[in-house]
């Protein structure tokens, strides 16, 4: 795995933009994957009791101490892609943004030909029959750990499937102020 840094100028000293997800913070993302690895799947579901992909995420996050908190107020139906014209994942993203500890940012990819995934990325998908973003999951090791209708919170491998209904990527970068 490489490592990256990206400079960012200010008016007094730059500041240094690196990826939050270096080789120890990939083994606790890997520890708390594990922890959650065969939960079954429930719609709004937020514990070991059953959770689904958008609260996995949420939760994972809190656990790694990347998120403060996560909202659980916020309420979305079953087949809410069907009904709405509101991208609820990717507003999930923007509105936990600022539940982010210190140091940490959010930047957005859009998922192009040949994108480069790292691991800790997290990925926003569209599948089935709607346009709209309604999947997502942590990209680990050439594998999407994830929550699934059927087959509950669990690895699979980041297949063509997948890669073709990627449409952004969220990375977690610290500074190093």
């Amino acid at each position: 795995m490489g490592f990256h840094i990206s400079p960012v100028q200010t008016p007094l000293f730059t500041v240094y933009k690196m990826l939050y997800f270096d080789e120890i913070n990939i083994k606790r993302l890997k520890k708390v994957c594990q922890e959650w690895d065969g939960i079954k799947y429930r719609h709004m579901g937020n514990n070991s009791g059953g959770i689904d992909c958008t609260k996995l995420i949420g939760v994972i996050l809190v656990k790694l101490d990347i998120l403060k908190r996560y909202d659980e107020s916020v309420y979305y139906s079953k087949d809410w892609f069907f009904h709405s014209q509101k991208e609820l994942v990717m507003e999930s993203f923007i509105t936990h943004s600022k539940y982010l500890s210190y140091g940490l940012t959010f930047q957005k990819f859009r998922v192009e030909t040949n994108f480069e995934y790292k691991d800790g990325d997290i990925i926003l998908f569209t599948i089935g029959q709607t346009k709209h973003i309604n999947h997502t999951g942590i990209y680990i090791n050439k594998r999407i750990f994830h929550a699934d209708a059927r087959k509950g919170v669990s690895y699979i491998q980041f297949l063509r499937y997948f890669q073709a209904r990627a449409k952004y990527v969220y990375r977690i970068f610290k500074s190093n102020i």
